[in-house]
């Protein structure tokens, strides 16, 4: 199947600059995080890089100079089903992460119009571990005051709300910062090169997320077992109900390990009992059961989708 890769550049949202023509909160895009993504997970280190950087592109280190273009990185999109949506394949922990800075200068800045104009509510939609993390963006974006949000919530876009808050009090409590002249810099001066695939199989879409993935949570052999297995139930002509008891696995060993405080197990090792039990069955090559597991499952899709016949999968 042929397929089309078209790379562009995008700012955030219009500021009557015509130097840029391409925004992604212009009104009518709305994106999509896919089911067999991971969940929004970035941590303290990841938010406070990226926040910092914005303010320091906004007025320097010293808070005394004159804002700076920056560049946030690649995004990742693909067509979904619904002509209206796109896919984030990559890039969805910095765009949530935006979002979430975005609703919380709204709550904080109620009487900046460029601000609380922006379609925050229906912008982005997730499908990853439906419909919990889908109820916990909504949970978010509701929330009308900054006191409502809980320290001991199991929300982590609360959490991470909460978080950056405590960074931004650093840089917005001066008299020097100017809302207005912020959100200008936000909207126009923030940059993404976006990257959209059309028509490629997910294995292809999975081969350019590796070659363009340099400042996102690289993907462990889980993370591809879960987007080939997708791929290999969708080919199969399954519904996506499916796919959701996988996705309800990967949950659930989360779920268990944060109850023990430990790692306990992890998908990789639940992987592996699959792949000896796979051998077994099918009384494949006893060779294969020295293969790490991520080995194991990448040449067995691979053979399955003839992109390459491995030998002893039959």
């Amino acid at each position: 199947m042929s397929f089309s890769i078209i790379a562009n550049t995008y700012a955030l949202r219009t500021n009557n600059d015509k130097s840029i023509s391409n925004f992604l909160l212009n009104g009518f895009n709305k994106f999509e995080i896919p089911v067999y993504q991971r969940p929004y997970s970035w941590s303290d280190i990841q938010i406070k890089k990226l926040v910092e950087d914005i303010f320091h592109s906004y007025w320097g280190y010293e808070q005394n100079q004159e804002s700076e273009p920056m560049f946030i990185g690649a995004m990742q999109l693909s067509k979904s089903t619904s002509k209206e949506v796109q896919e984030i394949i990559d890039g969805q922990q910095r765009i949530t992460t935006l979002t979430i800075l975005l609703r919380l200068l709204q709550l904080k800045f109620p009487n900046e119009f460029l601000l609380q104009e922006l379609p925050l509510v229906n912008w982005i939609q997730t499908k990853v571990n439906f419909p919990i993390q889908q109820q916990y963006l909504e949970e978010f974006l509701r929330i009308t005051e900054i006191d409502e949000f809980s320290e001991t919530t199991q929300n982590r876009y609360v959490k991470n709300a909460l978080f950056i808050n405590k960074i931004i009090e650093n840089y917005i409590d001066t008299e020097e910062f100017e809302i207005s002249n912020f959100v200008s810099h936000l909207f126009s001066n923030i940059h993404f090169v976006v990257i959209e695939t059309n028509g490629a199989s997910l294995s292809k879409t999975l081969q350019i997320f590796d070659s363009i993935n340099t400042t996102g949570l690289d993907l462990n052999g889980g993370d591809i077992f879960k987007i080939r297995m997708y791929e290999y139930l969708k080919n199969r002509g399954e519904k996506e109900e499916a796919f959701v008891k996988i996705n309800a696995l990967y949950e659930k060993i989360d779920s268990k390990n944060k109850s023990f405080g430990i790692e306990v197990i992890s998908i990789q090792g639940i992987l592996q009992i699959y792949q000896y039990e796979l051998i077994a069955r099918y009384k494949l090559s006893p060779v294969l059961y020295t293969y790490a597991a991520s080995t194991f499952f990448d040449r067995l899709f691979e053979t399955i989708f003839k992109i390459n016949i491995w030998e002893h999968y039959k």
